[in-house]
């Protein structure tokens, strides 16, 4: 009985399918080609989602597929544009991996200063002096790097160099930053595709060892303007202006209220305070690890060249630095979180318990920091210099209080509190409690 009555039913369901297929392709009629574009983007998001990278070839099976998607969109429209996303998929996969791939790896950048020498590209008018790219820059007597850099003059520096001019600088070399929290900009991304290797600092006066009769291209019209439009519109209002005639926002003084810098201890509520930053629109630099040897060791140079060049801070090596950061930058705001001593003691030891074996130069930056021999610490040492460091921070600012933020986000405080004193609007979103109990990136 079941047999007789299913047998008239499937030539009428698959009717049906057909016609909400044909319905479906009436009413994208004429929109074919935006779906090609979407399923391009899907392609290259997929490529950049991966965890590694995926073997090649799907560049030429997408190119391959697209000749027989036409052919069979000529009799069967739909099965035809099902090939055809498949194959600007592929394509947006393939494309995505082969533009990574022919780019240079990024730099080993040494530690320290370097001596570096190299051709002026771009010079940016910024609030606090000026900042180049340089293209086919040499570090001492090495080879031609195959990646530009980026460095900031000194605020002081007579030298007025333009693109096209060949300069030799000291200065401190630091890699593009990754994203401060997920899904938060990722310059280390952009960067790399940008073909730039590093951020820099210089720590002297440049020297102009060649000098062009113009600027090359464009870059001489761009110089320009930017200078005719400041000149005629002084203050942020040309630098914005300038912005939008050039493209290049980087003149706009940075937002009221100074540099914030975070300097809690770790596992007191850091990453929680980084996504806050974040939200709240600040240019934002965590950790930085490779800093917290030369400021123990008596040199805040590079510490101080690198607080240029951002608006607000969290992690080490900042905390460790708050009495030079508070000299070297006037009017300032300073976010010290905190935790109940014992529960904070027992965070710290919980992580510890929990990572994976550090290395030794892990190791060796947190006994610089905490004061003891790790990677068995002295609980009674951990705390001691937690609590020493709160007090530090508390008497340094005793008299200036309105630079100085106390938050412990477990006993309720939040945007509130945060905003208040940053002189800024609450945000509608929920307050972010970041990185509990998380040891996916471990702290020194």
């Amino acid at each position: 009985m079941s047999l007789a009555l299913a047998s008239p039913e499937r030539p009428l369901l698959a009717a049906r399918l057909r016609g909400a297929a044909d319905a479906a392709l009436a009413r994208q009629h004429g929109r074919f080609g935006p779906w090609l574009a979407v399923a391009l983007g899907a392609g290259v998001l997929l490529y950049f989602r991966l965890p590694e990278e995926p073997p090649g070839g799907a560049l030429w099976l997408g190119l391959i597929l697209a000749v027989p998607a036409f052919l069979i969109a000529r009799r069967a429209t739909l099965a035809g544009w099902a090939v055809g996303l498949v194959a600007a998929g592929l394509i947006g996969f393939g494309l995505a991996g082969w533009h990574a791939a022919r780019l240079p790896p990024p730099l080993d950048l040494p530690r320290g200063a370097v001596v570096i020498t190299g051709a002026v590209t771009q010079v940016e008018l910024l609030p606090q002096g000026r900042r180049v790219t340089l293209e086919g820059a040499r570090i001492a007597e090495g080879e031609p790097l195959p990646r530009s850099l980026r460095i900031r003059l000194r605020a002081d520096d007579p030298a007025r160099p333009a693109p096209g001019d060949t300069l030799s600088l000291r200065a401190t070399l630091r890699p593009p930053t990754a994203p401060v929290v997920p899904g938060a900009w990722d310059f280390q991304r952009a960067a790399y595709f940008a073909g730039l290797g590093a951020y820099g600092t210089a720590l002297g006066p440049v020297a102009v060892l060649a000098r062009e009769d113009g600027a090359p291209g464009f870059a001489a019209l761009r110089i320009a303007l930017e200078a005719r439009v400041q000149a005629a519109i002084p203050g942020a209002a040309g630098a914005v202006a300038a912005a939008l005639i050039t493209g290049s926002p980087a003149a706009i003084p940075a937002p009221p209220g100074g540099r914030v810098f975070g300097i809690g201890w770790a596992k007191t509520g850091t990453t929680t305070l980084a996504v806050c930053l974040h939200r709240l629109g600040y240019r934002h630099c965590s950790q930085r690890l490779d800093l917290v040897h030369p400021l123990v060791a008596g040199d805040p140079a590079p510490l101080l060249a690198l607080a240029a060049t951002a608006e607000s801070f969290e992690d080490w090596p900042w905390p460790l630095a708050f009495r030079e950061l508070d000299a070297a930058f006037p009017g300032s705001r300073f976010v010290l979180t905190v935790r109940e001593p014992l529960r904070w003691l027992a965070s710290y030891q919980g992580m510890l318990a929990r990572e994976q074996p550090p290395g030794p130069e892990l190791n060796a930056v947190r006994s610089l920091i905490h004061q003891t021999r790790f990677p068995e610490p002295e609980p009674m040492a951990l705390l001691a210099r937690y609590e020493r460091h709160n007090l530090a921070v508390q008497r340094h600012f005793s008299h200036r209080r309105a630079q100085l933020l106390v938050v412990d986000w477990e006993r309720g405080d939040g945007w509130l509190q945060l905003c208040r004193f940053l002189g800024r609007p609450v945000p509608a979103v929920p307050f972010p409690h970041a990185n509990r109990g998380r040891i996916d990136h471990p702290q020194p």
